[in-house]
């Protein structure tokens, strides 16, 4: 298990909004995000497409890439983002087609910042997920942000689940094979940004489950 004095839980950013890592946190796609990441470590994003940095694909562009694999559809068919919506964080499975569950803020009239977790099958229609905090006065720490994807209640098609992460590291875990003591296809992601460009690391050890230590 993670020791969590290895990680700044009391963390809390200024704002979601602001300086985003060059305003990307809103991409949908996953791969996308991997290809503007690796660019940045290479020093070679001058060369990308413009298209490649647009928080959603036109339907005629998520064909062409769903097209070359599978897994390049990975969060491109989420839901719009409502009017100064940002996503803080995602759960991105490392499965066939990468599926997303997208966590987003966004700002009240009154100041307070209102929460809603979505994916990629039209659930959030439903409110499919519930929430154990749907509004606060102001950002979560990392702590609460943990606390808050851990007690997600929702129901996975094969049972009800507490917790994001809970279903996919409980049905990937290798306890005896190759594998062993690790899950082998999830990941999890967090994105708290502040005006400086600061953001936290992967929630992966935190979460107690398995994956790269990447941010973006």
């Amino acid at each position: 298990m993670p020791n969590h004095k290895d990680f700044q839980l009391n963390y809390r950013p200024e704002s979601y909004w602001g300086d985003n890592i060059g305003g990307f946190s809103n991409i949908k796609g996953e791969m996308r995000r991997e290809i503007i990441k690796n660019a940045f470590r290479e020093g070679n994003i001058d060369t990308l497409p413009a298209s490649i940095f647009s928080d959603e694909l036109s339907t005629e562009e998520r064909y062409f890439t769903g097209s070359i694999h599978p897994a390049y559809m990975g969060g491109e068919y989420l839901p719009d983002y409502i009017g100064g919506e940002v996503e803080i964080a995602r759960v991105s499975l490392k499965s066939v087609t990468y599926d997303v569950y997208s966590i987003r803020a966004k700002k009240a009239d009154d100041g307070r910042i209102n929460y809603r977790v979505v994916d990629e099958y039209e659930s959030w229609d439903n409110e499919f997920f519930k929430l154990k905090s749907e509004i606060t006065a102001k950002p979560f720490t990392f702590g609460e942000l943990v606390s808050f994807i851990d007690n997600v209640e929702w129901n996975g098609g094969d049972g009800a689940y507490k917790g994001l992460t809970t279903r996919f590291r409980d049905m990937n875990y290798d306890p005896v094979g190759p594998a062993r003591g690790s899950c082998r296809f999830y990941k999890c992601v967090i994105f708290l940004i502040t005006p400086s460009r600061c953001h936290l690391p992967s929630l992966w050890q935190s979460l107690g489950v398995c994956g790269n230590k990447n941010t973006i």
